[in-house]
């Protein structure tokens, strides 16, 4: 009986390994297709000619469209170690180093995850699901720069005349996808003369130094 309790054991961990497998190269595959075409050019069917796999395994593994970017949206915290640079930039004592690395955050995201982002974008014009999606990533990132005024303000770093939620809002304009599909999609600047340029402006407007 132990002998077939461990063999079924086996068998079930390399079918969990297998749709392991599966589920990332649908994954893999979903993201080079949504980097190379807009939301609504890319069909489930696309996706599983381009993995080799049968179109009822991607709604069995992963779901629809919307479900497969969700998926790949939950890749972009550990694409750009928001993880280890969040709770970083929380502690940072020095205003600046706030500043400094809650950008870096930014630019990672936008630098690493420019694709999956993209295909949040252009699915909310398509989808009432994605432009949910859109929302509630602009909310998190609006909040999230209103956290980090909060921290300057205790490290006495704010300026006086600014409010949290002005401070907050104009780091998180000038930090905004948006932003950096302009200053690197369209006026081809550097990852590196974006982050520089956009640090030095919120030192200059938001910290009181």
């Amino acid at each position: 009986m132990g002998h077939l309790t461990s063999a079924g054991s086996e068998a079930q961990g390399r079918r969990a390994l297998g749709s392991a497998r599966t589920r990332a190269a649908i994954l893999s595959t979903a993201r080079r297709l949504f980097a190379a075409r807009p939301y609504s050019a890319v069909g489930v069917r696309d996706i599983a000619a381009e993995a080799a796999v049968a179109v009822q395994t991607i709604y069995d593994s992963v779901g629809g469209k919307p479900q497969i970017v969700m998926a790949l949206l939950e890749l972009i915290e550990d694409e750009a170690s928001i993880p280890e640079l969040a709770p970083q930039a929380m502690r940072a004592e020095d205003g600046l180093e706030v500043v400094r690395l809650s950008v870096h955050m930014t630019r990672r995201m936008n630098e690493r995850c420019a694709d999956i982002i993209g295909a949040v974008i252009s699915g909310a014009q398509a989808e009432p699901r994605m432009a949910e999606l859109l929302a509630e990533g602009r909310r998190r990132h609006r909040s999230g720069f209103r956290d980090v005024a909060t921290r300057l303000q205790r490290l006495g770093a704010l300026r006086s005349e600014l409010s949290i939620c002005h401070a907050g809002d104009a780091m998180a304009a000038l930090t905004a996808n948006e932003s950096y599909r302009l200053l690197t999609g369209v006026y081809n600047w550097s990852f590196d003369r974006a982050e520089d340029w956009i640090v030095a402006t919120i030192e200059a407007t938001v910290l009181d130094t």
